[in-house]
């Protein structure tokens, strides 16, 4: 298991490569897909900011993280997935927007806000049905892995890391 670490002063964001997510799960806010083709092109989805990013969202309780990854892809871009393998996860530690100043006067309160994780996976294309506009995403476009990685989607946090080692190994 590998790991990448971005900081700043209100977060650090852990970058670990593991198919299993660490206990507990309640902790996993949201899922993230990077779904290919068959000529290896990367599906991304236009946001109403006009940003492409990576089909995903919210983990709702109840669902396993299977069912999260192809719901949203699907609620996000009408496209069904399928051999859904799971990559990597981010570790995220919000602190207290104080929480220098706790350390430094020796307070015993925690300055950790809160812990999530988000998991990342790729998966095939199943079935693309007819592109619905939603509040959720306005396009949807296979970009040729030369466009894919200027795209924001990729570009943010960690995402990139995570996109070259999932398409070395496709």
């Amino acid at each position: 298991m590998y790991s990448y670490i971005k900081s700043s002063k209100d977060q650090i964001t852990e970058l670990y490569f593991s198919s299993v997510l660490p206990e507990p799960s309640c902790l996993l806010k949201s899922v993230r897909v990077f779904v290919f083709n068959k000529k290896k092109h990367l599906l991304l989805i236009k946001k109403m900011d006009g940003r492409w990013d990576l089909p995903g969202g919210q983990h709702t309780k109840g669902e396993t993280f299977e069912e999260t990854a192809t719901r949203e892809v699907y609620e996000e871009s009408n496209v069904k997935i399928k051999k859904l393998k799971w990559m990597a996860y981010e570790k995220i530690t919000k602190f207290e927007e104080n929480a220098c100043k706790l350390a430094k006067r020796n307070s015993f309160r925690d300055p950790i806000k809160s812990i999530t994780f988000t998991q990342y996976g790729f998966a095939f294309v199943d079935e693309i049905d007819h592109f619905i506009l939603s509040s959720e995403s306005i396009s949807r476009f296979f970009f040729p892995v030369e466009e894919a990685i200027k795209q924001d989607g990729i570009l943010y946090k960690n995402r990139h890391i995570i996109f070259e080692k999932i398409y070395n190994s496709l």
